[in-house]
């Protein structure tokens, strides 16, 4: 059996473990957990009202739900959740949603249907916290899809991707326009991009410019393609290389649930472009007639006789005749901003939204392609006859939740195993962000020493008493970390309140509050110093995972770890601190206990690395004032 196939088999396993882990823990909570305590959680409202219908781009069917107005607890729905209707008293009446936007009180949702179910005619529903099935069907699809390609492009892409054919190249001597205002590494990355003919792998570590870089290599593309297909895993990073690829002039079509694109970028949106078109006029004289044709029906119940019901069909009928009619303008309107765009922008499972279906590319182009999981990623590759893969393998890795599933393989991407197996590849090697000291340990412990400082930031400051790295040593001070009785998150009160010190005599030191980030890998170590820091000139503070893709003058890191066995729990995830680490422009500011995180080789170098530059201090110069 050709290996790459037996890979994919292998992945397709782990992807159905994590599948598995994912839906037992979903319906535990609907099976196990009283709708009382779900609504406690903020993960279900009930009852809930419907106080509007209305429909979508396509036809999709909206409801307007309202929850009582007595009651006022937080809640954790977010436009973009996947939730779903029920009946609380019949577990077989149940219908899947997405929401569109939702405040305290009310929340709008669109259902992949046409009518309302007869079953919310008789019931006041609930909305539940739903789990994304979506995904995994189409993760599924894709790698039975890759699995059994045979003789044709899909074929060649897999067994280039996995390494058992050599990625193929256009002739060298072909030359790509000098593009001046990219450097060396980053004019490479753009010719590898263009003269690839299956694969093209760019490695961007920090602040090295890869959506700089991207943007003009799908800039040169588009001079001889139509159309280059534009993928992330997450909407953020998708809006982000948006933003970047309008401003180079690009005409972009981004594609996706409304309520997951960002509201500055409604303009190049699908459903804008098409609402704001001279033909949908029509479209709107249509669907108003349906739904008065619809409103008309919804007064007729089922209690009502044969002749009621039968009208009541018949005005159905007629509703749907005529969004049958709106829908086929609308198809040919969205046809025409498909074919008018130069870059399409999507999730990798945005790519087969319905509007992309019969849409080929001969380019696509895969964003923080190291934090995709594989099988994610083998969704959009359908569609192409080349790919090109950015990220960096050395940042955070795809969430798996399956422990098994994590250990035998399903973190590592697919860019990663490309990496590894095929000379497709150009690494960024100039950085525009950090000075070079905190850029210098990551750089020697992950990029081999290769990532160099352009001049620009290798030596900025906050000032010249502020040096640019510092660490602070919590040893023999009895900052012990805290662990909850639920053996929930950890936190460390007294490393927090060496923090929250440090952080205003810097602030006093400089005359005013720099753009600073505050940083822990533990939740509950972010809420404590939220508390702490409690004023309206507060720092952002947030988990390693939420402050991915951002950068600020100063950023302070609060390691957490406190303990007598020398136990750093995940701190052994050295990508999470390697992005952590890379925040910082001019000032990184890190504070744990070298007690502990000595017993590990990681944080042993970096410790030595500290010594170095003489950033080390220890937390008893703080103790008096706690």
């Amino acid at each position: 059996m050709n290996a790459a196939i037996e890979e994919l088999g292998i992945t397709a396993g782990l992807l159905k473990l994590e599948k598995d882990e994912e839906l037992a823990s979903y319906n535990r909570l609907l099976k196990e957990v009283p709708i009382k305590e779900r609504k406690l959680s903020g993960l279900c409202w009930f009852p809930v009202k419907i106080v509007e219908q209305s429909y979508s781009l396509g036809s999709n069917l909206r409801l307007n739900l309202q929850r009582n107005p007595a009651e006022k607890d937080a809640h954790r729905f977010q436009s973009g959740s996947p939730v779903l209707l029920f009946d609380p008293a019949n577990h077989s009446r149940f219908e899947k949603a997405i929401v569109i936007k939702v405040d305290d009180q009310k929340m709008l949702v669109q259902m992949h249907a046409d009518e309302i179910p007869e079953w919310l005619d008789d019931v006041d529903p609930g909305v539940q916290m739903g789990f994304d099935s979506r995904s995994y069907q189409e993760m599924e699809f894709a790698l039975n899809r890759a699995i059994n390609a045979d003789h044709n492009r899909l074929a060649i892409l897999r067994d280039v991707l996995l390494g058992i054919k050599e990625p193929q190249f256009q002739d060298p001597e072909i030359p790509v326009p000098l593009i001046n205002s990219l450097n060396e590494s980053q004019q490479k990355a753009v010719e590898l991009i263009v003269k690839a003919q299956d694969l093209a792998l760019v490695h961007g570590p920090p602040g090295t410019g890869k959506t700089t870089t991207l943007v003009a290599a799908i800039s040169e593309l588009c001079k001889t393609e139509k159309q280059v297909l534009v993928c992330a895993p997450s909407n953020a990073a998708v809006d982000h290389l948006s933003r970047k690829l309008q401003e180079s002039g690009l005409r972009v079509l981004r594609i996706g649930h409304s309520a997951r694109i960002s509201e500055d970028l409604n303009s190049i949106s699908l459903e804008e472009l098409v609402r704001n078109s001279r033909e949908y006029q029509e479209v709107r004289e249509l669907k108003k007639k349906a739904q008065e044709f619809r409103n008309e029906a919804s007064k007729f119940k089922r209690n009502f006789g044969a002749s009621e019901r039968a009208r009541k069909k018949e005005l159905y009928q007629e509703s749907r005749a005529l969004v049958k009619d709106a829908s086929g303008i609308e198809d040919y309107i969205i046809q025409k901003c498909i074919s008018n765009a130069q870059a399409i922008t999507c999730t990798l499972v945005g790519s087969t939204f319905r509007e992309l279906k019969d849409v080929s590319f001969n380019t696509l182009v895969i964003d923080e392609a190291g934090q995709a999981l594989e099988p994610m990623c083998w969704i959009p590759i359908q569609k192409a006859q080349r790919v090109v893969m950015a990220g960096d393998p050395y940042q955070l890795p795809p969430v798996v939740k399956n422990v098994e599933a994590a250990r035998k393989g399903l973190e590592t991407t697919l860019m990663e195993k490309s990496l590894d197996r095929t000379r497709a590849s150009e690494m960024l090697n100039v950085q525009y962000r950090m000075n070079e000291i905190i850029m210098g340990f990551s750089n020697e412990w992950f990029y081999r020493g290769h990532l160099k400082a352009h001049s620009s930031v290798a030596h900025h400051l906050l000032n010249a008493h502020q040096p640019a790295l510092s660490f602070i040593d919590t040893a023999g001070c009895s900052f012990n970390e805290v662990r909850p009785e639920d053996n929930g998150s950890i936190s460390n009160p007294g490393e927090a309140k060496v923090l929250a010190l440090i952080y205003n005599e810097l602030v006093t030191d400089l005359g005013y509050a720099p753009e600073c980030g505050i940083i822990s890998p533990y939740r509950e170590q972010v809420r404590v110093l939220k508390e702490l820091l409690h004023t309206h000139e507060a720092p952002i503070i947030q988990s390693v995972d939420a402050f991915q893709g951002q950068e600020r003058d100063v950023i302070f890191l609060s390691l957490v770890r406190s303990n007598d066995e020398g136990d750093i729990g995940f701190l052994k995830d050295y990508r999470r601190m390697n992005v952590a680490m890379t925040r910082a422009r001019k000032k990184l500011i890190i504070i744990g206990d070298s007690a502990t995180l000595a017993n590990d080789p990681f944080y042993e170098a970096f410790l030595k690395y500290a010594e170095q530059f003489g950033s080390y201090q220890s937390a008893w110069e703080w103790m008096d004032k706690i």
